[in-house]
């Protein structure tokens, strides 16, 4: 599985074409917000490493700032959302919307439906699991 640095330069990088000249004026009107990109990165970069590690098979690499790749667009997803909201940007319907799945995303690796190791060669993607739900169903 491949591991990638969660950064400020990966996010720059991938930075949507129509928020990072708002991003930009944002951050020259108010240059005390300067460093706030770098906060929500760790922040959200945090929830991802923590979530994995509530499943005890899975392990995370030695960088301390890497996310497996499976992850980094909903990752990138929570930060520009979270961006765009402290901005006071207006929300369209389809950001909330990938906002909605990026969570579920996070959410899914807390409950054990995702599987990860640290790294290892062999194991070139994530291991989702398919909880058997058919024992104790609420509906015929």
């Amino acid at each position: 599985m491949q591991w990638v640095a969660f950064d400020t330069s990966l996010l720059m990088a991938d930075f949507p074409t129509d928020l990072r000249p708002l991003f930009e004026a944002w951050v020259n009107q108010f240059p005390e917000k300067a460093g706030r990109l770098a906060q929500i990165i760790d922040r959200i970069r945090s929830e991802f490493r923590d979530a994995i590690l509530t499943n005890p098979e899975n392990t995370l690499v030695s960088d301390e700032i890497a996310l497996p790749e499976s992850c980094i667009r909903s990752a990138e997803t929570m930060v520009f959302y979270n961006l765009m909201m402290e901005m006071g940007l207006s929300i369209k319907d389809e950001a909330q919307e990938s906002m909605t799945r990026a969570e579920i995303f996070l959410r899914q690796i807390s409950y054990k439906h995702f599987r990860t190791s640290g790294g290892s060669a062999d194991e070139r993607a994530p291991h989702y699991t398919v909880p058997d739900s058919t024992k104790e169903r609420a509906l015929s």
